[in-house]
């Protein structure tokens, strides 16, 4: 039988526990006795719950955070459990004194506001709250607290997010993005990049062991991240993809070229080791991009002084037309727009702009002032938005999105929807109008010219 008593001034709670060991707890000095009756009823609570721990035995938020760390260590990929640790070694410092159940949602959210206040970047503090969360619940299934705190607190919000913006390139940028990438291995590596919504790190770990030319298909087994290979994370990962005969012929091509490696890989570097992925989108994917509606000026080399203001910048086979506007950029001195002059040649464009350096570096561009929109977009372009412009493909030539969802990898149609919804809304009109058509054949007209306009649309960027 609980009670509660007086000793020297305090209060004293005495009570048996749920594995039937008598406990006495003295309150702080001061206490009064609603607030010794209220504690008692909390652990009176616990113990008919069997989650009752005495006080001194309860760990701090460090203790537990190394056990979750120990606990996940054979259950994870070692580049995901470094994270982990990086997250608990770096961002806990305000948590790791304090014992695990004393800390409330009032303390997670004061965490959370001041990550913000500091300018944490939003995408961080997400993912550090993944890890936190998962500490929580460690400690809540070992009986250290009674609830998960973060449950309940209010999550970081970017005032002006959205969804994550999705650039795509049309069938006319593709041709001409592919036929601007000079080596032949990295043309084919975007061809298939393109052409099958492979990750980057599915396609730098591909073997030529994973291609079934009968089939026209590859097999996804292994991913290439952080200089190490890897098992596909989850079974939809592990999936067989779909190649066309002109991918296939392609690869059958480059294997003939291919230098033999050691690991059999498709796309080896010089020393037949995988890609190093930074340098792949640096030195051969973003050059492609830009030359795509941009030459470069002078390779580094300076310019040409002309006259007292005018400058000939080095620019072999431009295509640039006299009295065309062009913006300059990436020069030391000048950014900014000027007009071809007429006296340009076809390695030589002319401007008026005294201020152009003699020095330029490696990522001075021209291009024409017209394009100066799709340019910006362009430049954001990341390696993963060919994955993208993969997925917009089918869905705007209206396939099954099960099917779209199995050659993605995704782990059910329902994640392929809510990444990629929002174009499938323009084919809305185009589903209403086969309805129609369906149901009063040739009296929808207007239904079918309705139908025959939406398909023809082309996505652009």
């Amino acid at each position: 039988m609980a009670c509660i008593t007086k000793r020297r001034g305090r209060y004293v709670l005495d009570f048996y526990d749920h594995t039937g060991i008598r406990r006495r707890v003295s309150m702080p000095q001061g206490s009064t006795k609603e607030a010794a009756k209220e504690k008692l009823r909390t652990y009176e609570d616990q113990i008919s719950r069997g989650v009752f721990i005495p006080e001194k035995k309860i760990p701090h938020f460090s203790e537990v955070a190394l056990d979750w760390l120990e606990y996940k260590k054979p259950k994870l990929r070692e580049t995901t459990w470094e994270v982990y640790e990086g997250h608990v070694r770096n961002h806990f410092a305000g948590f790791n004194d304090l014992k695990i159940n004393l800390i409330t949602t009032a303390k997670v959210e004061k965490y959370i506001s001041g990550h913000q206040v500091s300018g944490t970047n939003i995408g961080t503090i997400r993912k550090i709250l993944v890890t936190l969360g998962q500490i929580f619940s460690y400690a809540v299934r070992h009986r250290y607290m009674d609830f998960n705190p973060l449950k309940d607190a209010e999550r970081p919000r970017d005032p002006g997010e959205g969804k994550e913006e999705i650039r795509i390139l049309n069938s006319d940028q593709i041709s001409t993005f592919l036929s601007k990438v000079e080596h032949p291995k990295y043309a084919v590596l975007f061809l298939v990049a393109i052409t099958t919504g492979l990750r980057q790190g599915e396609i730098l770990g591909l073997k030529w062991s994973d291609i079934c030319f009968s089939k026209n298909q590859l097999h996804v087994q292994r991913t290439f991240n952080k200089g190490r290979f890897f098992i596909t994370k989850t079974k939809n990962s592990n999936r067989k993809v779909d190649l066309g005969p002109l991918v296939a012929g392609e690869l059958l091509k480059w294997k003939i070229a291919c230098p033999p490696n050691e690991i059999d890989l498709i796309f080896p570097n010089e020393e037949g080791k995988p890609i190093n992925y930074n340098n792949m989108v640096n030195r051969h994917f973003r050059p492609a991009l830009l030359a795509m509606f941009a030459r470069k000026l002078n390779n580094g080399s300076g310019s040409v002084r002309v006259g007292d203001d005018v400058v000939g910048l080095r620019c072999r086979d431009h295509g640039f037309k006299v009295g065309e506007t062009v913006v300059i950029s990436g020069t030391k001195h000048y950014d900014g727009e000027a007009v071809i002059l007429v006296d340009s040649t076809d390695d030589q464009i002319h401007i008026k702009a005294p201020h152009v350096s003699e020095k330029m570096g490696a990522s001075a561009v021209v291009y024409r002032k017209k394009d100066a929109g799709i340019f910006s977009q362009i430049t954001n372009f990341r390696f993963h938005d060919l994955r993208h412009t993969y997925a917009s493909l089918l869905i705007a030539q209206g396939e099954n999105i099960k099917y779209i969802q199995k050659q993605l990898g995704h782990s059910s149609p329902m994640v392929t929807l809510n990444v990629y919804t929002h174009l499938m809304e323009e084919c809305n009109q185009a589903a209403a109008c086969r309805l129609e058509n369906r149901i009063f054949g040739n009296r929808s007209q207007n239904g079918h010219n309705n139908e025959k306009g939406a398909s023809s649309e082309k996505l652009t960027p």
